[in-house]
């Protein structure tokens, strides 16, 4: 897995998203929400691809679950180690247990702490 390109990409997403993806009935964070433009993806949700998602599958598990990892890993064409895993769920935490407002901060935060470079120097637009 290319570290970086993961992380710009779930970076910009959630920027520029900038709400959780929730389930609108329950408020439980998911991989995806509503369909087309209204479509919401969290951290991880953002990395799986049509051809691997599976609600009835993948949804209510964490991202450590073997099906999960697998529908990532299918999606970047790449095994995932465990500190991909780590990059993963750092970010699916800002997802799920950060107040949007704080996003761009703690995204920076672990930029510098994983890279040694900002949201800028990665290239994260939004």
């Amino acid at each position: 897995m290319k570290k970086k390109e993961v992380f710009k990409t779930v970076a910009t997403h959630l920027l520029k998203q900038n709400k959780q993806c929730v389930d609108e009935h329950t408020d439980e964070c998911r991989y995806r929400e509503g369909s087309g433009i209204f479509r919401q993806c969290c951290a991880i949700g953002v990395l799986i691809d049509d051809d691997h998602y599976d609600e009835l599958l993948l949804e209510g598990k964490d991202g450590e679950h073997a099906d999960v990892i697998r529908a990532v890993e299918g999606s970047l064409k790449t095994s995932i180690t465990n500190k991909d895993r780590q990059l993963l769920l750092s970010l699916q935490s800002i997802h799920d247990y950060s107040a949007e407002t704080a996003w761009r901060r703690k995204l920076n935060a672990l930029a510098q702490a994983t890279f040694n470079k900002d949201l800028e120097d990665l290239g994260v637009s939004a």
